[in-house]
């Protein structure tokens, strides 16, 4: 019997369920990547408010401001840095994840085995 997966409602075969899932993944990791450079922007906006006050005397509207701003900041090494950190903690917290199951599985196996 084959193994039914639904997408939108929509009954389909595991190819399109995998790629479906991988774009939902995607879609997640790409808005806590925004997430993380958002606040990374935010602390620096408050650690040099100076950045805004050079846009006093313009007419750009706040937000086109903020954007012009906030996309120079993203390309900045501060921002590379915070994404840096960001991805090495992914991969601790990922590490860390596969750690505890192994370890689960072993205990489980001595527990089985009658060792504990």
């Amino acid at each position: 019997m084959k193994q039914l997966y639904y997408v939108n409602g929509k009954r389909v075969d595991i190819n399109t369920y995998a790629n479906a899932l991988n774009a939902e993944i995607a879609a997640e990791e790409a808005q806590n990547v925004f997430e993380v450079k958002k606040k990374g922007f935010i602390e620096y906006l408050n650690k040099t408010p100076s950045v805004l006050s050079k846009w006093e005397n313009t007419s750009f509207s706040p937000e086109s401001i903020v954007q012009i701003e906030f996309n120079s900041w993203c390309n900045s090494d501060d921002c590379k840095l915070l994404l840096k950190k960001y991805e090495q903690q992914r991969t601790r917290k990922a590490w860390g994840c596969f750690t505890l199951i192994i370890i689960g599985i072993v205990l489980f196996l001595l527990r089985v085995s009658g060792v504990l």
